[in-house]
């Protein structure tokens, strides 16, 4: 009889383990239970299950109900095969994960416990870290809840999405990390407390309005909105901004999606615009950013024009950065010129900015001036845009300041372009285009000349700050563009600008222009200087306003300390052709190896070419007959060092003196 029993005992075990591979999992579920009933006995057939060579689904199956009875082999399988089998095999999760969560807690979270403190690759992306996070979510076990948070900032995606499973529990331990003294800390936690929606969630978010990081302040007012009430969290974010904390995603949470604001959020806002300085030294718990999304909801603010006036203007006055400049003046564009006491000065702000180096303000100011029916801005950027440098010589000079495998055979050649164009330009042609622009009503409009001087000196100091190529390019455009318009003023009010004009004439910016379009840490580079076309403007404007009297202008200019400028100077003293120069060109010539020899040269020949007469002058200075009508010589009384201008002359011309 018991040889009977045991005969139908194995009958069954064995018949229920060949069930395990069945694509049924109800007759699966059924097989693993009859195991387990049969008790040890099965523990043989399951321990030849769970070898190599079987499947996976048998395999796991097997490993289950042999943790069920109580052998260790069991677990040890399935974590085993965790570790090793499923990052290489991830397909195995689908019999490997139900394993795990068919044995449950208590024991199958901290078993996997194990496997994850002998992990050493934390991503978001490792299919383990994935698998076990996975299981835990479902498992619940906040022993676990230790050990997930000290990887929490390894694996910020899986933990965000884990954590919410354990609700409550898992909020004293996120209250943990809101107290790291890292903001990117904090602000996973934030991320993951709205995801749990319950008061005490709510309780710990509302203090971190006044975080002292702006990354973390910016996530509050939607994780709020997530976990709390929304009236509640409208008020605390308005209390906040009104305590000197703001973030954009505070400021477009009070404005809403219809940009209409209450005169009480509406005066938060200027608020803030009234006390946020760009420069200040000590930060506060304000930001550009805020300040920037604030701007554009005051176009409709039910406030005084004098009241939002006010607070845009102090703004302006404090220096704000070209893109806040922009905003700024399109809310005063766009809420019309008032008829008070403010017009004068609104016009006058707006003015002021025509002269900003940064393209984006200029139209924003003659679109806004526009809007109030004054074209004026409008012009003033017609005229300048048709004095930019064009054509041939700007796509170079784009080339030169971008880089790339042709820069330093385009620097070479905008350069001997644009000492071409000094040496060339036509008079006739200039003068042609001084005579269009003379009878534009615009220069004859008392702001012209101040603005055009405001602009050239905002955008020589921009250029100098400048290290972003796109940036470089625009400042250099409109510097050159405002010294020719400045050239086709009356001389008498351009030679008001002497100062300004030499300050063009000896700027030098240096550029790194890298070989290829891709920067590399061992790519070949060279500096080049990227001033020129600004130093050629200059030039010519000299010349134009001061005609040969620019002469003792480019004297001086030789003599200046650097290499680019000394080389303007000579080319420009070329251009003028005055025979005063050609003792201090040969000076340089005489020089071996002078950089400027070649330049030196090609000045000294333009200088021949338009005094015809300049040998005749020179055979006479050296012959043995004296002709008092033609010999150079110092002029009496005057020692160079005195007056260079006037270091030689004609001795005709020096008689009477």
């Amino acid at each position: 009889m018991n040889l009977i029993s045991s005969i139908a005992t194995q009958g069954k075990i064995w018949q229920s383990y060949l069930r395990l591979t069945s694509d049924n999992p109800v007759m699966r579920e059924a097989a693993m239970v009859s195991l387990y009933e049969v008790g040890e006995a099965s523990i043989p057939c399951l321990t030849r299950g769970i070898k190599p060579g079987n499947a996976i689904r048998s395999q796991c199956a097997s490993a289950t109900v042999l943790h069920q009875l109580g052998d260790k082999k069991g677990m040890e399988f399935l974590l085993e095969t965790l570790r090793w089998k499923f990052p290489v095999e991830p397909a195995i999760g689908v019999e490997l994960e139900p394993a795990f969560l068919r044995i449950g807690n208590p024991d199958a979270a901290p078993a996997l416990l194990t496997v994850w403190e002998k992990n050493t690759d934390w991503r978001d992306e490792n299919p383990l870290v994935q698998s076990i996070c996975h299981l835990w979510e479902q498992l619940g076990d906040p022993r676990i809840l230790d050990a997930l948070c000290q990887q929490a900032f390894r694996i910020p995606v899986l933990f965000e999405k884990t954590i919410p499973a354990f609700g409550e529990v898992a909020v004293r331990y996120l209250e943990r990390m809101l107290k790291d003294p890292a903001p990117q800390q904090r602000l996973l936690a934030v991320q993951t407390l709205r995801h749990i929606q319950t008061g005490s969630s709510v309780a710990l978010l509302i203090p971190l309005l006044r975080d002292p990081s702006d990354l973390v302040r910016s996530a509050i007012p939607e994780a709020l909105s997530e976990a709390g009430v929304p009236s509640i969290v409208m008020r605390e974010v308005l209390e906040a901004l009104r305590a000197g904390y703001s973030s954009p995603e505070a400021i477009r949470a009070l404005g809403g999606s219809t940009g209409q604001l209450d005169i009480t959020t509406a005066d938060a806002f200027v608020l803030l615009l009234e006390r946020w300085n760009p420069h200040a030294l000590i930060t506060s718990g304000d930001t550009s950013g805020a300040v920037l999304a604030a701007i554009p909801y005051l176009v409709n603010a039910p406030l005084s024009n004098a009241r939002i006036s006010s607070a845009l203007c102090g703004l302006l006055e404090r220096r704000p950065g070209p893109t806040l400049t922009a905003e700024i003046v399109q809310v005063i564009g766009a809420r019309g010129l008032p008829r008070d006491e403010w017009e004068t000065q609104l016009r006058k702000v707006l003015l002021a900015q025509l002269s900003s180096p940064d393209e984006q303000v200029r139209n924003s100011v003659a679109n806004a001036l526009r809007n109030w029916g004054d074209t004026y801005g409008v012009q003033f950027l017609e005229i300048l845009a048709k004095h930019r440098p064009q054509g041939n010589i700007l796509s170079k000079f784009q080339t030169l300041l971008r880089g790339g495998s042709d820069a330093g055979k385009m620097a070479t050649q905008a350069m001997q372009q644009a000492s071409q164009w000094l040496s060339r330009v036509s008079k006739e042609a200039f003068d042609k285009q001084k005579q269009e622009v003379e009878r534009a009503v615009l220069l004859q409009d008392t702001r012209t000349y101040p603005l055009l001087e405001e602009l050239l000196a905002n955008a020589l100091d921009s250029l100098q700050r400048s290290h972003n190529p796109a940036e470089t390019e625009q400042y250099v455009a409109v510097s050159v563009a405002s010294l020719r318009l400045l050239a086709s003023l009356p001389p008498d009010g351009a030679k008001q600008t002497q100062n300004l004009l030499i300050r063009a004439l000896t700027t030098v910016k240096h550029g790194t222009l890298y070989e290829g379009n891709v920067v590399t840490p061992f790519q070949n580079a060279e500096v080049r200087d990227i001033g020129n076309l600004v130093r050629v403007a200059a030039a010519e404007a000299l010349f134009e306003i001061y005609d040969n009297a620019s002469f003792a202008i480019f004297l001086e200019i030789l003599y200046h300390p650097l290499m680019e400028v000394k080389g303007t100077a000579i080319v420009s003293l070329g251009r003028l052709g005055e025979v005063r120069a050609l003792p201090h060109l040969q000076s340089i010539t005489g020089i071996p190896g002078h950089p400027l020899v070649a330049t030196a040269q090609e000045a000294i020949a333009a200088i021949k070419r338009i005094n015809p007469h300049v040998m005749t002058l020179l055979r006479a200075s050296s012959a043995n007959q004296v002709h008092d009508d033609k010999l150079l010589r110092p002029v009496m009384g005057n020692t160079p060092e005195a007056h260079p201008e006037q270091l030689l002359r004609p001795s005709s011309e020096t008689e009477g003196r």
